[in-house]
This record gives C-alpha cells, structure tokens and sequence, in this order.
C-alpha cells in the first residue's frame, strides 16, 4: 500500500496509542504488524530528514545543532536555507511509502469503541 510519509509521520503516535487499547488478539497482532512495518518507513524517513538538517541547519562548535530559544526547532544558516529546507522537507514528507498493510475485517474488533480520529488513522486498514 502506498502511503504519504506526511500521513504516516501525522498518525503513528495516534495509532500507538490504539495499539494499547484492549483488543482482541488477531487485531492486535495485526495492527501492532502493520505499526512495525509503518516504524521502518518513518525510520527512512527520518534518516533523510536528518540529512536535510545537516544540509541547511546551523551546528555549534562540536557539531551539534543549535536550536532557537523555544528549545524545540533548530536554527538555520540563512532565511534562504530555511526556505530551501521547508522546500525540500515538504517534498520528502509528499514521498510515497510502500506498506506491506494487512487489512482488519470490521467484524474482528468486536465491541472496541474508537474516537472517530482514532477511526480515521486506521481507517485504510478496515475492510467491511
């Protein structure tokens, strides 16, 4: 299954915590599945964001990022660099991962109640 990296980036935390949630075994299973196989995507994702920051953002002394005084964000060397790596992360986040996703029959969940934002993160992993 092909997958924006914007969106898996968007929802695993969400889907983390569905993972938690007591549900019956197969459902389990196949969901913590799918959430492994959607880790090794961010992980590619995130090796590639990284090299961005390492392209455009601003390094101290020992090679370590600076960041801004939010303590959060890093700093870049330039409004252009900043620019070009907002330019550039969009493009990296508008890649398409492909997923081995298994599919969960709406059946199997049984009487589990979601949020509808939890509905909607996994909702590509329920058929009918």
């Amino acid at each position: 299954m092909n997958i924006t990296n914007r969106k898996l980036v968007e929802n695993i935390t969400l889907m983390r915590q569905i993972s938690q949630k007591q549900l019956p075994v197969k459902v389990s299973y196949t969901l913590s599945r799918n959430i492994s196989h959607i880790n090794s995507a961010i992980s590619l994702y995130d090796k590639e964001r990284k090299k961005l920051l390492d392209k455009y953002a601003k390094k101290d002394e020992k090679g370590k990022f600076v960041l801004r005084s939010d303590g959060r964000s890093v700093e870049f060397t330039s409004i252009t660099a900043a620019k070009a790596f907002q330019k550039d992360l969009n493009t990296l986040l508008d890649i398409k991962a492909d997923i081995d996703i298994r599919k969960i029959k709406l059946s199997d969940f049984g009487e589990v109640s979601f949020s509808a934002a939890e509905l909607t993160v996994i909702d590509y992993m329920i058929e009918d």
